[in-house]
């Protein structure tokens, strides 16, 4: 294996910088980063313009007018801006942390709203806190703007090229997910229990957060038969089955979910402490994230499964910085 050039592996898991213009043409944009780029434009110019409007005291009259246009406007923008200049993207979506930024204008925007409201500077009651609606938007189309950045830097780095090898993770044990989910549900139904007494939206996410804990925590039940196979108690559709396909490439694992809407995510391999082979499972076990549990026996040769991620982790390339290049930064 070459060794990489020192200006195109200070990043992670591999990921390069594009530091010639002319690689921008190489970036493979596809329809739905301009889509999530341009919805998100066009959700902070709707936020920005309604802002501006009702502060200069414009009526509702007006911010219909003006609303649209922003909207339009921002998608518009963004489509050509992820067109011309998607070595932006690349860099924002390198890193997760820079996609935070994204983020911003959601509580400026949500921040004037309850400013504006509470000092009684907007005439027409009421009217400052509709802000709260794009401020809310922009929340979710930087996610899925994120997420796209995030898409193409793996394009456009890790997995170029054929994979060393793949498979398809089933779903086996515990779903982190959903647990999660149904954790933040039963506090959430405990806090409006508390608040407000036993009430249907108090009893429908308790009801929310236990199924979820109990699907999450073991989606398949079984016990042992007197025969070949187990008898099967419950069964939640889907959870056992294709979760995401994992490619093993040079520079580390790319794991792209099977549900959508979402994006494929990078595993480098020094992020893996560990893979063994249990009776039932595949583990590759992660660094301060939950591990990677794959169903054994739905991986045809689990065998060169497991040989093939020992030895591209061993194997894997070094980053090098620029300024000491003699060292491997790790």
């Amino acid at each position: 294996m070459n060794d990489p050039a020192p200006d195109s592996t200070a990043g992670v898991g591999g990921m390069a910088d594009l530091t010639n213009p002319s690689d921008q043409t190489d970036l493979e944009v596809g329809v739905s980063t301009p889509a999530a780029v341009g919805l998100y434009l066009a959700v902070v110019a709707v936020g920005v313009t309604a802002l501006v409007s009702v502060t200069t005291g414009a009526t509702a009259e007006v911010l219909l007018t003006s609303l649209p246009t922003a909207f339009t406007g921002g998608v518009l923008g963004g489509i050509v801006l992820a067109r011309i200049r998607p070595a932006l993207l690349f860099r924002l979506g390198r890193f997760r942390w820079r996609t935070l930024a994204l983020w911003l204008p959601a509580p400026l925007v949500a921040g004037s709203a309850l400013v504006l409201d509470s000092t009684g500077l907007v005439p027409e009651t009421g009217l400052a806190l509709l802000l709260l609606i794009p401020a809310a938007g922009i929340l979710l189309t930087g996610w899925l703007a994120a997420h796209a950045a995030h898409d193409l830097a793996v394009g456009a780095t890790v997995d170029n090229g054929e994979p060393i090898i793949e498979w398809t993770w089933y779903q086996s044990g515990p779903n982190p997910p959903l647990i999660a989910l149904g954790i933040g549900s039963l506090l959430f139904a405990g806090l409006t229990y508390t608040l407000s007494g036993s009430n249907r939206l108090s009893t429908r996410l308790g009801a929310l957060g236990a199924l979820s804990l109990l699907v999450g925590w073991a989606p398949t039940v079984r016990l042992p038969s007197s025969g070949d196979t187990p008898t099967t108690l419950f069964s939640v559709p889907d959870f056992e089955y294709a979760r995401a396909e994992i490619r093993a490439y040079a520079d580390g694992l790319v794991v792209e979910p099977r549900f959508r809407p979402s994006y494929r995510r990078v595993v480098p391999w020094d992020r893996l402490t560990g893979v063994r082979l249990t009776e039932d499972h595949l583990i590759l076990e992660r660094r301060w994230w939950p591990d990677i549990r794959c169903d054994r026996s739905a991986i045809d040769d689990v065998d060169t499964v497991l040989e093939a991620v020992e030895t591209s982790g061993r194997n894997r390339p070094q980053r090098v910085d620029p300024v000491t290049a003699d060292e491997p930064q790790f």
